[in-house]
């Protein structure tokens, strides 16, 4: 799905404008009240709301009010807007309006999910916040201001994404946003699984592992790894203890096939855009991870695994780390190796951890 095109009409702001279209709002009011006075005095605006309108920013509800008075489109319009606020006393950006979403729009937002805050201002925080910077500048012409590791991500990038995708426009949550970016083109999810892995990936031996303690935003993780065909281990949840309190977190993997498609995928995201729209601090590790063999998946790697563990003296007991090291798989491939042992009723459980063959 396409995301929504946003018109400067649609958001609240503050508009700078050309010139040329303050000419053309004063000529469009002289002509629909005979003069600029008397138009003053219809509308119950000073001089000042049009004779400055190219000096000076303008609330965009008055400013698409002297457009609509003076008779001119309001597509037309919205082309002429040079510079824009989100409020009055705030930074101004370079937003050529109308606007739809690009990668870089879905790159910087997506950041919210993983190490990102929503509160009065939304943040994210990282021991190197360069690249947010930079993604920053190549998007509005500035960057807001950062303080040690912190760094504050633009509300008129959020007021512009929640329209984009149809979003509900208060009390915005990381649920709500992934529900939002999931159902975009796959170039979008592409950086927004990116953004994920660059905040809450960790790299192992043979696979890439997601964690979060927020089931529901990793089931939606994981619909967007499905549905770019990236081949990954199940969805698991795992207990911990912190402070002495009993806590769960989630997991899910991309397997070696996994992250030989992601990382070619992101191949042709660095050849069209450069790295920046690239993994940053993992990027390394994940580039030798894609160059490993493969493990055989599914059913044909259960077979062949059983095959190998039901040879006559192999082991007296079948052990799950036993099988899980010797064989080098994850855990949840392990698990779904004995479960389908079991199951065939090749081997069965004697106790956690251990079986034995039939």
């Amino acid at each position: 799905m396409l995301p929504k095109t946003v018109h400067a009409w649609e958001i609240k702001g503050y508009a700078k404008i050309t010139k040329e279209l303050r000419d053309m709002i004063r000529e469009g009011l002289k002509e629909k009240y005979s003069s600029l006075h008397k138009a003053e005095i219809a509308l119950k605006l000073s001089d000042y709301y049009h004779r400055k309108l190219h000096e000076t920013f303008t609330r965009k509800d008055i400013l698409f009010k002297l457009v609509k008075e003076a008779g001119i489109k309001k597509d037309m319009a919205e082309r002429h807007i040079i510079k824009w606020r989100d409020a009055m006393s705030r930074e101004d950006y370079n937003i050529s309006f109308p606007v739809r979403l690009n990668i870089i729009y879905t790159r910087i937002i997506s950041h919210i999910i993983g190490d990102g805050t929503i509160t009065s201002n939304y943040t994210w925080c990282q021991k190197d916040i360069s690249p947010m910077k930079i993604l920053q500048e190549r998007l509005l012409g500035r960057s807001l201001g950062t303080q040690s590791n912190v760094i504050t991500i633009p509300r008129i990038l959020i007021k512009i994404a929640k329209k984009a995708l149809n979003l509900r426009q208060n009390n915005l949550t990381k649920e709500d946003l992934l529900k939002g970016l999931i159902n975009l083109p796959k170039e979008h999810k592409i950086q927004v699984i990116t953004a994920i892995i660059e905040d809450e990936g960790t790299c192992d031996k043979n696979r890439i592992t997601i964690r979060m303690n927020n089931k529901e935003i990793m089931q939606l993780i994981t619909k967007i790894i499905d549905s770019l065909h990236y081949s990954r281990g199940n969805l698991t949840k795992r207990d911990y203890k912190k402070d002495g309190i009993k806590k769960e977190i989630w997991c899910v993997s991309l397997n070696i096939a996994g992250i030989k498609n992601y990382w070619l995928d992101l191949e042709n995201v660095e050849m069209e855009y450069g790295k920046i729209l690239s993994l940053w601090k993992k990027r390394e590790a994940i580039k030798e991870l894609s160059k490993h063999k493969s493990n055989i998946n599914g059913l044909k790697r259960n077979k062949k695994l059983l095959k190998e563990i039901s040879k006559s003296g192999r082991f007296k007991n079948i052990a799950f780390d036993d099988i899980k090291r010797g064989f080098d798989l994850t855990r949840n491939e392990t698990a779904s190796l004995l479960r389908y042992s079991v199951n065939k009723k090749h081997i069965k459980r004697i106790k956690q951890g251990i079986y034995t063959r039939i």
